[in-house]
C-alpha cells in the first residue's frame, strides 16, 4: 500500500509540473503578432508601385470636374448630334444618370455626384477599381499584358498601366460606340489617355488628380481634354449598390425620339 501510494504520489507530481506551463500560457496568453501596416505589406510586394493609390475616394468638387464635350472642340457632325439634343431635350427628363446611362470610358472616371465612392485595390500587375454609381467595375493592368485580338468592346474597355516616376499613365481601348443622338458621343477608335498623381488640397487634404486626354477623331477635332479630382472618404465608407440597366436609357430614347418625331 505504501509503494501505491509512492507511485501515485510521483505521478501527481509530474502530471502537476508538465501542466504548469500550460497551465500558465493559459493563464497569461502570449499576445499574437499585430498584423502589418497596409503600407509595409505592399512595401514588402516585388515590384510594388512608387504610388499606392488604395483606399475609399470619392469626388471632391463638382466644380473641379472638366468634360470633354465641354472643354473639347468636336467634329461638325458629331456637334450637329450634340446641338440637336440640347435644342429638342428637357434637360431634367433626358438626363442620362436618370435613366441609368451606363456612358463608361472616359466618363467612368468623370462623375460628379459627391456621395457615390469609389474604392481602388492596387497590387504590383494590377488596379481593380470599383464604383458604387452605375455598379461599374474597372481593371488596370500594369504588367503589360496586351489587348487580347478577341476583346470585345466594353464600357470599362482595355486599360494598361506604366509608371512615369510618381505619375501613373492609364491608356484605354476596346471601347464600343455610344450613343448616336446626345451630347456624350463615343466611337470604337476612341483612345483614352490618363495621367494619375497624388497631391496636397487646403481644402480636402489628400486628393488623387486624375488628367484625361481623349482623342476619338470621328467626335473631337484633336485631342479633348477632361479632368477629375478625388478626395478620400470619410473612414468607414464602402461602395454599396446602384442596381441599374443602361436599358432604361435606350427605352427612354426609342420614346422620347417617337415624341419628338426624330428619324434616322
Amino acid at each position: 500500500m505504501i509503494r501505491t501510494n509512492f507511485c501515485w504520489t510521483i505521478i501527481g507530481a509530474l502530471s502537476a509540473v508538465l501542466a504548469a506551463p500550460a497551465l500558465a500560457a493559459a493563464a497569461d496568453p502570449v499576445p499574437a503578432a499585430a498584423p502589418a501596416p497596409a503600407s509595409q505589406l505592399r512595401a514588402n510586394m516585388l515590384n510594388a508601385g512608387p504610388v499606392d493609390f488604395s483606399g475609399v475616394w470619392e469626388t471632391a468638387k463638382l466644380e473641379l470636374v472638366v468634360l470633354p464635350e465641354v472643354a473639347g472642340k468636336m467634329t461638325p457632325e458629331a456637334q450637329a448630334r450634340a446641338d440637336l439634343f440640347r435644342k429638342l431635350a428637357d434637360p431634367v427628363r433626358d438626363d442620362p444618370a436618370k435613366v441609368c446611362l451606363i456612358k463608361g470610358m472616359p466618363w467612368t472616371m468623370l462623375g460628379r455626384a459627391r456621395n457615390y465612392p469609389t474604392e481602388i485595390v492596387q497590387y504590383p500587375d494590377r488596379i481593380f477599381m470599383v464604383f458604387e454609381l452605375y455598379d461599374q467595375f474597372r481593371q488596370i493592368r500594369l504588367d503589360g499584358t496586351a489587348k487580347p485580338d478577341d476583346f470585345g468592346p466594353s464600357p470599362s474597355g482595355w486599360s494598361t498601366g506604366r509608371w512615369e516616376g510618381q505619375t501613373l499613365v492609364v491608356e484605354t481601348t476596346g471601347l464600343p460606340v455610344l450613343n448616336t443622338f446626345g451630347v456624350m458621343q463615343r466611337t470604337e477608335e476612341a483612345k483614352i489617355t490618363e495621367r494619375w498623381q497624388l497631391g496636397q488640397h487646403p481644402e480636402f487634404g489628400q486628393v488623387l488628380e486624375v488628367d484625361i486626354t481623349v482623342e476619338d477623331p470621328e467626335i473631337f477635332v484633336g485631342p479633348a481634354r477632361a479632368h477629375q479630382v478625388y478626395k478620400r472618404s470619410a473612414p468607414g465608407v464602402v461602395p454599396g449598390g446602384y442596381n441599374c440597366s443602361s436599358s432604361l436609357w435606350d427605352d427612354h430614347i426609342a420614346v422620347r425620339k417617337a415624341e419628338l418625331k426624330i428619324e434616322e
